[in-house]
């Protein structure tokens, strides 16, 4: 019997710890009391909530997949997914990563499973798969993957959720919603604040510019940063996922030694850092609250309702699924118990992946958008004379100077900066036009015409993004949110009835949007 954390130690100690068993972990003979080893496995066997011995994959029926009864249909998710993150056009990293979902598909059993594989805009380390089948990747993620059977063991996870018809649940999806980004929950302390502006608790007097500084930066953190693609999945289904993901890394013949454990010890090293920026963050939320409630610019109420919305946030982030190195620890007792005598440590397939990764295009464009995402943070912070030398070369020449991201940022550094009308004007409509589109240019192009009072043009700008996206679902609210922006009562509420009556999961968002 292989010892738990054996193959593990070797592979990830150095990112979460585990120390490598100095015994067998199998007792010492009849008659001898249970190792620390062994009472640790059973103790993690409990954790994981009633799941048995068997394969996980044992569990799937053969024969043709079932559509998800939470499917909006193929092209409908595409869209959803490039309003809300932004899909980056690289064909190469989706032929080969869509050859290795095949892989996985095939050996799953289960015909005419659906889906594909995108590549997002994004650059964490960040992945989520859809009720349609789809698995959408961040940048970040294909940069920090080393080998193939990473990238399968990232994605049999993923498609260990489709498979096992996760989504069905609709609560995960008003969750996935919900906690998309811890960043959104800003909004609502601006929205709170232009309340009390403009009711009859206003200030006596306006904002210092540092004040107006901090909450400008805030909403532009909101409109930049990247929104999770990570479901908040429970813990159950987490441990399921990962353990049919082992199931078919096993059978389409990858390395879990090189593959599963590591790829999970990155998870940890990442979920370790994702708390320690999100407890800074409560902290730095948490002051600013206290100072505006002190200043008197926010009432005893609002600042009860914000510290709420704060608490219920983290303790349901902290809640949703177990972090990578516990998952790593649960893993290692599944292949104990389940996979004891399988061939886990195949040999890395190395080659392929560093070949795809050193391609010209792939290389090319994965580095441009380091550089993009960099001067995109350079931005957030009104850093715009650092950021506009590496936006002008990005956009300038190169596999991404089309690209609606640089642009979009180009953009928006340029009008900061105090830059040309001319060239502001040059930079959005390339990002209007890039082909694989986004919606931030949208928001940034009414906003354009906003400070020129130039309804019309708002509103054009509107009905383009809605024939942009093919009326995504996620693109109402947005939609609602831009004509409210702007005062243009009429056209947002028309857009809510429509919201109502095509997208009604949408319902809550659009009411949402239509009262900022």
């Amino acid at each position: 019997m292989r010892p738990a954390c054996m193959v593990s130690a070797a592979l990830v100690a150095a990112l979460w710890g585990c120390a490598a068993p100095t015994g067998s972990g199998t007792g010492s003979g009849s008659g001898s009391e249970p190792s620390l080893l062994e009472r640790g496995k059973e103790a993690l066997s409990n954790v994981l909530g009633g799941l048995d011995s068997k394969p996980m994959i044992s569990r799937l029926n053969p024969g043709a997949y079932e559509p998800s009864n939470e499917a909006i249909g193929d092209e409908i998710d595409i869209n959803d997914k490039r309003v809300s993150h932004g899909l980056v056009p690289l064909p190469a990293a989706t032929t080969y990563a869509n050859r290795v979902l095949d892989k996985l598909k095939a050996a799953s059993g289960v015909t005419d499973v659906p889906g594909r594989v995108f590549v997002v805009a994004n650059d964490q380390l960040d992945a989520g798969a859809t009720p349609d089948g789809n698995i959408f990747v961040s940048l970040g993620y294909l940069r920090n993957l080393q080998n193939e059977d990473q990238l399968a063991a990232l994605l049999a996870h993923e498609l260990g959720h489709v498979l096992l018809h996760h989504h069905d649940s609709n609560w995960i999806g008003r969750k996935q919603k919900e906690m998309m980004s811890f960043f959104e929950d800003s909004a609502l302390l601006k929205n709170t604040l232009e309340n009390v502006v403009s009711g009859n608790k206003a200030p006596t007097k306006p904002y210092t510019p540092g004040q107006q500084e901090t909450l400008d930066r805030m909403l532009l953190l909101v409109k930049l940063n990247d929104r999770a693609l990570q479901p908040a999945w429970g813990r159950r289904q987490e441990a399921e996922a990962d353990r049919l993901g082992v199931d078919l890394m096993i059978k389409a013949g990858y390395s879990v030694a090189d593959g599963t454990l590591p790829w999970l010890g990155k998870v940890a090293e990442w979920d370790a850092q994702q708390a320690k920026l999100r407890a800074e963050l409560a902290a730095e939320r948490q002051a600013s609250i206290e100072a505006l409630s002190s200043q008197g610019r926010i009432d005893a109420s609002a600042k009860m309702a914000l510290d709420g919305a704060m608490k219920d946030v983290l303790e349901e982030m902290a809640r949703a699924h177990d972090d990578g190195s516990k998952r790593l620890e649960e893993i290692d007792v599944y292949l104990d118990k389940v996979h004891a005598n399988s061939e886990v440590a195949r040999k890395a397939t190395v080659a392929p992946y560093t070949q795809f990764m050193q391609q010209r295009d792939v290389k090319a464009t994965i580095d441009g958008y380091r550089e993009a995402f960099v001067a995109r943070n350079q931005v957030v912070d009104r850093k715009f004379a650092q950021a506009l030398p590496t936006l002008r070369r990005l956009t300038g020449s190169g596999v991404i100077a089309s690209h609606a991201l640089p642009n979009y940022l180009m953009f928006e550094a340029q009008r900061g900066g105090g830059g040309s009308s001319a060239a502001n004007e040059q930079a959005l409509r390339r990002s209007l036009a890039a082909s694989e589109p986004t919606w931030e240019p949208f928001d940034s192009a009414a906003a354009y015409y906003g400070a020129r009072n130039q309804k019309a043009a708002i509103h054009e700008v509107g009905r383009n993004a809605m024939a942009k996206f093919s009326n995504a679902p996620s693109a109402y609210p947005r939609l609602v949110a831009l004509y409210t922006r702007y005062g243009m009562k009429d056209e947002a509420a028309n857009v809510f009835v429509e919201c109502r009556r095509k997208q009604a999961q949408m319902r809550l968002a659009c009411e949402k949007a239509l009262k900022k």
